[in-house]
């Protein structure tokens, strides 16, 4: 048996390494993929100057949606470190952002860390300035392989380290392995950069002193949908990533995989414990299989589970993208839910917004079912005096429709110096709308009337006043 030879193996970790083996271009991971994104960017920016401003998605049996403004129609969306005595700062790292990738040993980062007090770091003695550990494994009595998040600079929120330290009988922890990644960089979504809806996937290995592979893989949580990463190879053994949560509220996921796991192709799937699987991927960090969060298709909506549904409706899920504005217990017993989505990822700003049906109907005797009703809209935040659609102004938003048993009307407010909106019936009648502000501080409105079949036509016009009660609209 060849006897494992320890000092070259440093030798080779040591050496320099040409650049193109130290970092991997998400542009090279994801270039099949790249010509289909170039023709989605512009077929969105296309939808963006388009005057058909608004995108309706009908889900359930008996509904109508109609009259919206709509602007323009919506695509789909150095640190210092310090320890106990000393203060040092590393030099700024130029980096490319890489979601999807293998990562090499990072040279000039062991020698930074380095200088650190890597045993009161273990201890929970040591506090690092921008520097957050989140987990470690312990490889053996002298080595561990630490994860860790640094807070990142102008354009990226974090750098993800992974970093094994050793020691020597009784001697103080030193560096020994350093990786770093940073999966999202500059001004894309993190969507976007990542080429799903789901994580990033950054991994690496290295052969450790008693000649086994270390394979270790960590990323970011970009959706809450996510619950588990697990890992699997052809032989079916399966193993889980840990998730974690720093403390600036960013969850992360990490894995430091078997030695069944560590050798040879491996998959790697996103899941949801309700709903199943969110995305696959290959060894090499290529998507195999993914489902999208996409609202604008009402994907996410229509793949809910009914346990989701009783969890948005209790408000026990805070879900990172929607906010539930308003919700009501109708006569019949059924809920109606007015939910909001702030678009990000397009310079068109504007929302996505939905109202909801919850209908509980018998399935037999002693079982309930959930029956959700949706319906969406989009609309810019900026009116378009250009828009051939002649319902909207520059004062606020408004689209109505109805489902089943309801009628509605909904929008939010453009203009701040909009103090109150009135609906006024056709006898003169006036009803205050509420106003409901968002995360945003935009402020939203939807009234819910009894629905007449034979009469599907919005019968109201608006009024909005400023605070001293003059009408601003109409003039």
């Amino acid at each position: 048996m060849t006897k494992y030879n320890v000092d070259l193996e440093r030798a080779l970790r040591e050496r320099p390494v040409p650049g193109k083996q130290v970092s991997i271009s998400v542009e090279s991971i994801l270039a099949p993929r790249n010509r289909t994104g170039a023709w989605r960017k512009r077929i969105a920016y296309a939808f963006a100057a388009c005057v058909v401003a608004i995108s309706v998605v009908f889900l359930s049996r008996d509904m109508w949606l109609s009259g919206s403004d709509g602007g323009s129609a919506l695509p789909i969306e150095g640190y210092h470190a310090s320890n106990n005595e000393d203060n040092w700062t590393p030099a700024t790292k130029e980096k490319a952002a890489t979601a999807l990738g293998e990562l090499q040993p990072d040279y000039q980062l062991g020698p930074q860390l380095a200088e650190l007090d890597w045993n009161g770091l273990l201890e929970g003695k040591t506090k690092l300035d921008g520097m957050e550990m989140l987990y470690r494994e312990v490889l053996d009595e002298d080595s561990q392989l630490l994860f860790m998040a640094r807070k990142g600079g102008v354009d990226y929120a974090y750098e993800l380290l992974a970093v094994e330290v050793k020691k020597d009988g009784n001697e103080p922890y030193k560096v020994s392995t350093t990786f770093s990644a940073i999966p999202l960089k500059g001004p894309k979504t993190y969507e976007e950069q990542a080429d799903n809806d789901w994580m990033t996937y950054n991994w690496g290995s290295y052969r450790h002193e008693d000649g086994r592979t270390i394979r270790f893989a960590f990323g970011y949580v970009l959706n809450e949908r996510l619950t588990e990463v697990r890992f699997a190879n052809s032989s079916g053994k399966q193993e889980t990533a840990l998730q974690l949560s720093h403390s600036g509220g960013q969850r992360f996921w990490f894995k430091v995989l078997s030695p069944e796991l560590s050798e040879g192709a491996i998959t790697i799937e996103a899941l949801n414990s309700l709903t199943g699987r969110l995305m696959l991927v290959d060894t090499e960090g290529r998507i195999k299989q993914r489902y999208s969060r996409s609202l604008q298709n009402m994907d996410s909506f229509s793949a809910l589970s009914q346990k989701e549904w009783r969890e948005i409706s209790d408000g026990a899920v805070n879900h990172p993208y929607i906010e539930m504005l308003d919700k009501k217990i109708m006569q019949d017993g059924s809920q109606m839910l007015f939910l909001a989505d702030y678009n990000k990822s397009t310079p068109v700003k504007g929302y996505k917004m939905y109202v909801v049906n919850l209908t509980e109907e018998k399935n037999d005797e002693s079982n309930r079912i959930l029956l959700p009703a949706i319906m969406g809209v989009s609309a810019a935040l900026e009116y378009d005096s250009h828009s051939t659609v002649s319902t909207g102004n520059a004062f606020f938003h408004y689209s109505w429709g109805a489902m089943d048993k309801y009628a509605f009307v909904f929008g939010f407010i453009r203009d701040p110096e909009v103090e109150k909106l009135q609906l006024k019936d056709s006898e003169g009648v006036k009803i205050d709308l509420v106003l409901t502000a968002n995360k945003q501080g935009d402020r939203f409105f939807v009234h819910y009337d009894p629905r007449n079949k034979e009469e599907d036509t919005f019968d109201y016009t608006f009024e909005a006043l400023d605070r001293d009660g003059n009408v601003m609209y109409p003039k």
